[in-house]
């Protein structure tokens, strides 16, 4: 596991990620149009406070362009290593000194680990930049009450204890984030292109995502429960199952069927 964690830390793709994520966590002070403001106010002179403008609970262009781009943030960091091992023949050399299962649950393991952590960096660096110009206020129910809606996420938990709820939902893009760059690494076994290991698992998302829309039933899109305010549903549990299920089976069964 330290081999392949060694390779992915090296990666160009790795590297230019994570400065995306972090410049799209900064991104939030310029257009709020805080820099330049301080102390900063909202609506009505009313003194914000930092929970209130948090990239997840601000529909603005932060959070529209984390959301668009989050498969790819989950994913192109390790998603298609594995099929660029097998094309160079380091997977064989591994082999040598272990068997492939256990290269296998290593490399799932770690994807899915690198991916949730990757894709709350952007969070984590979003709420470290307003802490230099937004004060830690209790939330005003009255100025704050659109942001998380009674018919969404544990509304009560929000306005009481905000800190906690940032934390739940950041578990939330963690797990999400970790099953899609799984989801790539298990494209990238199964079908030996790289390419192929990062556009499935975009288009499934957007597919998914647009049909439901065109249903008219946005709260069980997966971005929409996994990326902001919305409450967790019946097509967010299974999602997860499937491809942890999934995950399973490519072990199991892929390492019989498939040859390195």
């Amino acid at each position: 596991m330290r081999a392949i964690l060694y390779r992915v830390l090296r990666r160009r793709q790795f590297i230019y990620m994570l400065a995306f994520m972090v410049v799209l966590g900064l991104s939030c002070l310029f257009t709020y149009g805080i820099i330049g403001q301080y102390p900063w106010k909202g609506g009505y002179d009313e003194p914000t406070s930092l929970y209130s403008l948090h990239m997840l609970v601000i529909p603005a262009v932060t959070l529209i362009t984390f959301k668009f781009s989050f498969s790819l943030l989950a994913t192109i960091p390790i998603g298609d290593i594995l099929a660029e091992d097998r094309q160079s023949g380091y997977m064989k050399s591994m082999v040598s000194h272990i068997t492939l299962k256990k290269y296998l649950i290593n490399h799932f393991l770690l994807a899915f680990l690198i991916g949730g952590c990757l894709v709350v960096i952007p969070v984590l660096v979003n709420f470290i930049s307003l802490l230099f110009f937004i004060p830690v206020t209790p939330l005003h129910r009255f100025y704050s009450m659109f942001l998380v809606p009674s018919d969404e996420f544990m509304p009560h938990l929000y306005y009481d204890h905000p800190g906690i709820y940032l934390l739940v939902r950041s578990a939330f893009l963690f797990l999400y984030g970790g099953c899609l760059s799984l989801f790539a690494s298990i494209c990238a076994y199964l079908t030996h292109n790289r390419y192929l290991a990062i556009l499935i698992p975009m288009f499934f998302v957007l597919v998914s995502d647009m049909l439901i829309s065109v249903l008219r039933a946005a709260k069980y899109s997966l971005s929409d429960q996994f990326i902001g305010t919305e409450s967790f549903q019946l097509t967010g549990v299974l999602f997860v199952v499937t491809i942890l299920l999934f995950a399973v089976m490519t072990v199991i069964y892929g390492v019989k069927k498939n040859e390195i």
